[in-house]
């Protein structure tokens, strides 16, 4: 298995991200709009408050904050954006997860053709 980090830089990671939950994030942000929205629609004022201002605020922050200050400042802090506090590295290091846990290749014999060629699996 091919790893996205094994071959892209740090900005490229942020325009692969952005690309995979672009879509997701925009469809629930309509949909929470949506159902938020609906208190506008009340006759008491105070929902009517409510509901407009959750509504401006869940649609500002889908398509301008996540869509261009998160990027944009993701790739001004480059690598600095997966820095780990000691104590969380720790704790990591207790349970066992690791974010640099690379697919080791394993040797296998494959018969092709009747004649035996040694073929490389890549095991997780």
């Amino acid at each position: 298995m091919v790893w996205p980090h094994d071959f892209l830089s740090g900005s490229s990671f942020t325009a692969v991200g952005l690309e995979h939950t672009g879509r997701v994030v925009s469809a629930s942000a309509i949909l929470l709009s949506v159902a938020i929205g609906a208190f506008a629609t009340s006759e008491v004022v105070f929902l009517k408050e409510i509901g407009v201002g959750a509504l401006v605020a869940v649609m500002v922050d889908a398509f301008i904050v996540r869509t261009a200050l998160v990027p944009s400042l993701m790739a001004l802090l480059g690598e600095r954006n997966w820095w780990s506090p000691a104590p969380l590295r720790r704790l990591h290091d207790r349970i066992g997860l690791a974010d640099n846990v690379r697919a080791q290749p394993a040797a296998v014999t494959v018969e092709a053709d009747g004649q035996r060629r040694a073929a490389v699996t890549v095991r997780p």
